[in-house]
């Protein structure tokens, strides 16, 4: 069953009313989909509370000895799973729904502790937003490791080491370019439309900093898929496997300053994937875009009243070619 078959399932169930639940079979008379009162997606699994030992403590997870379940017209014994009330909580049960009959069609014979125990990272995902990345944040930080990969192979070329490579990212802290060595910067953007369109978080995002900086836009078009394979850990491993253990512990350090964890992975395998790039990344020249700047505006700035500027652009202009991009990789490296 795909996820978007699933979906509908879950779709098709009424909400809650009172102690009723409304549920559609997801697997054989065992689990399954249902809604809250509220709209949110709830999961069933047929059990008695010895069947799932010791439940962990969570606001999504309860156990209920008599719950009423329509159209069946029966009254069972059920563990529940309730999304929570916050962004993407459906999507997130709508992947464990996916994840717990696939299990089940893998072995039958798994028990409902067994059942729980592997499923039990999606609590988390459900109830702390800050564990995982956005997909917004995941899609960036793919953007990121893409530029990483490729400045730690050219430092390999170049026989430099690869610390240099980690050190000149800068992605985690906002106030900083995403890449930057003296005299040159790069900002990384990432888009999921058919046009390298970007949203610019600033008047001055690609402003250079003084009259000696060149800054350059790396664009790239990536999209989440359900159905893909690769998640965002299979980029970081991706870099990860360039690096000697020293330049690990540092890419590693960056990645938590980010909000990446790399002791917990796992937590990834819930979010959907990452289609191929269907935006080959290009370097563009910031001098050549046609962008926002201060002398858009009469007089050369904004109106006082304008507090903070962001803006989307479509990128026009041509990108740098292959000799050129060398040159900002060995500009990053120096």
């Amino acid at each position: 069953m795909t996820l978007e078959e699933i979906a509908a399932l879950f779709l098709r169930a009424q909400p809650a009313r009172g102690e009723t639940w409304y549920v559609q079979p997801l697997w054989r008379d065992q689990v399954y989909a249902t809604r809250a009162a509220n709209g949110a997606y709830g999961l069933f699994v047929r059990g008695t509370a010895e069947d799932f030992g010791r439940l962990p403590p969570s606001m999504s997870l309860s156990f209920a000895t008599d719950v009423v379940m329509e159209p069946l017209g029966t009254t069972s014994p059920m563990l529940r799973v309730v999304a929570p009330d916050k962004a993407q909580a459906n999507r997130a049960l709508l992947f464990v729904a996916y994840e717990a009959r696939r299990l089940l069609d893998d072995d039958p014979s798994l028990t409902k502790e067994e059942l729980l125990r592997r499923l039990i990272w999606i609590l988390i995902l459900l109830e702390d937003d800050t564990v995982v990345l956005t997909p917004e944040r995941q899609r960036g930080l793919v953007g990121e490791l893409q530029l990483l990969a490729r400045l730690v192979r050219r430092a390999r070329a170049l026989r430099r080491p690869a610390q240099i490579a980690v050190e000149r990212w800068l992605g985690a802290w906002p106030s900083k370019r995403d890449f930057s060595s003296n005299g040159i910067a790069v900002e990384v953007k990432t888009s999921s439309e058919e046009a390298r369109i970007h949203t610019i978080a600033s008047l001055s995002q690609l402003d250079p900093q003084d009259s000696s900086e060149e800054v350059f836009l790396y664009s790239l078009g990536v999209r989440h898929d359900y159905s893909a394979p690769r998640r965002l850990k299979h980029f970081v491993e991706d870099v990860d496997v360039l690096l000697e253990d020293a330049e690990k512990d540092e890419f590693h350090s960056r990645l938590a300053e980010y909000g990446f964890d790399s002791t917990r992975t796992d937590l990834y395998d819930a979010e959907p994937g990452f289609a191929p790039i269907h935006l080959s990344p290009l370097f563009f020249p910031e001098a050549g875009l046609l962008r926002l700047r201060k002398n858009s505006f009469v007089g050369g700035e904004p109106p006082a009243s304008v507090l903070a500027i962001s803006y989307r652009l479509l990128v026009i202009g041509e990108p740098c070619p292959s000799t050129v991009e060398e040159g900002i990789l060995d500009r990053l490296l120096g």
